[in-house]
Order: structure tokens, then C-alpha cells, then sequence
């Protein structure tokens, strides 16, 4: 899950708990913008001047969804 800090809205907050509690063997993470900056910087620095020009902020988090999904693989849902 991405959002811009650690600190979800309790909606939020509510629907990744019920995740973590229905797939206890799998691993939940909340990535945050900081820590979507270094992963993109670290990982594709190829990408990163592009990333990091892209605007509005959403553009970004969109995009590095798929980075996330291509080094890591796993499940990214969006609700």
C-alpha cells in the first residue's frame, strides 16, 4: 500500500487491517512517499529523473506501483 506518510485515515487504516487479518501468511507493507522516492532513486535510477518530474504527486504514486510490482511481484489492490 502507498500513501504519503505512515499515518493512514482510520478507513483506511480498517481495510488494510482486514487484509493483514484474512492473509496472515502474507507479508503487508505501507510505502511511503519518502520511501517511493529512495526505491525509485535506488532500484531504477535509469527512471528516476522522469519519476521525479512527474506532476501532479498522484502521477507518481501511480507509477511506482508498477516498479514495486516488477521488482517484487506480489498482489497491489486498489480500493
Amino acid at each position: 500500500q502507498t500513501w504519503k506518510n505512515k499515518t493512514l485515515r482510520q478507513r483506511q487504516a480498517s481495510w488494510s487491517q482486514t487484509w493483514c487479518d484474512q492473509y496472515t501468511n502474507w507479508y503487508y507493507h505501507l510505502w511511503t512517499d519518502d520511501e517511493n522516492d529512495l526505491f525509485v532513486r535506488t532500484k531504477f535510477p535509469w527512471f528516476y529523473p522522469t519519476y521525479n518530474k512527474l506532476s501532479p504527486a498522484i502521477l507518481r504514486v501511480d507509477s511506482v506501483r508498477y516498479l514495486y510490482m516488477l521488482y517484487y511481484g506480489g498482489l497491489y489492490v486498489i480500493y
